[in-house]
């Protein structure tokens, strides 16, 4: 009964510390989701940056030739887009073309969606000798966004004459490729002198 009348006494305090307390986790509720809203949304962003990296690298081709290639992948985890290239090796002609790099369409027209992993090769030098490197270093800018659209950009200095796992000219060499083509023309020829024994036994 006491009790009773104690909370009819006093229930305009008690429905005030009531509506303070329900304030006061309802704010905490609000914080707390939208720190977990913030942890997502940078755990999201972290799991779906790009990266563009521009580089040249080595390939290697019919009779073990070696060609010279632009590179260009994105070795991020996410989609870049709206790729566009400038730099002055876009002025540079690949070896036995009439057009230089910047004409080419990826170069020129860009890439609208480059997703993670994915890689362009493009031939400068095919096969490559040393007197064709060029003496001095190309730049290749690089502009794109993420898929929140933050612009990035990345600045590549691209030197031919500093290329990992470079192999000078003649190795391989033609004495290596000679090599090669006797070694085909030899089987050939035990191949059409077995024939030919097939021929004379039947």
């Amino acid at each position: 009964m006491n009790i009773i009348n104690f909370l009819n006494k006093n229930d305009g305090a008690i429905i005030a510390i009531a509506t303070l307390v329900l304030v006061c986790i309802t704010l905490w509720y609000v914080i707390e989701t939208m720190r977990m809203r913030r942890t997502t949304q940078e755990m999201l962003r972290v799991s779906n940056t790009p990266e563009i990296q521009v580089s040249l690298s080595i390939e290697r081709g019919t009779f073990d030739l070696q060609s010279l290639d632009l590179c260009i992948e994105n070795i991020g985890t996410g989609f870049a887009y709206d790729v566009e290239f400038t730099g002055t090796i876009t002025s540079f002609s690949p070896r036995d073309e009439d057009i230089t790099l910047g004409e080419y369409d990826l170069i020129k027209n860009g890439v609208s969606h480059f997703g993670s992993g994915k890689r362009y090769h493009i031939p400068l030098l095919w096969p490559y000798r040393e007197e064709d490197l060029p003496a001095e270093p190309y730049t290749m800018d690089v502009t794109y966004k993420d898929s929140t659209k933050k612009e990035k950009e990345g600045k590549f200095l691209l030197d031919f004459r500093k290329v990992e796992d470079f192999s000078p000219p003649g190795d391989p060499s033609l004495d290596r490729i000679a090599g090669s083509l006797r070694n085909i023309d030899r089987t050939l020829q035990r191949a059409e002198s077995v024939q030919r024994s097939n021929r004379w036994s039947q």
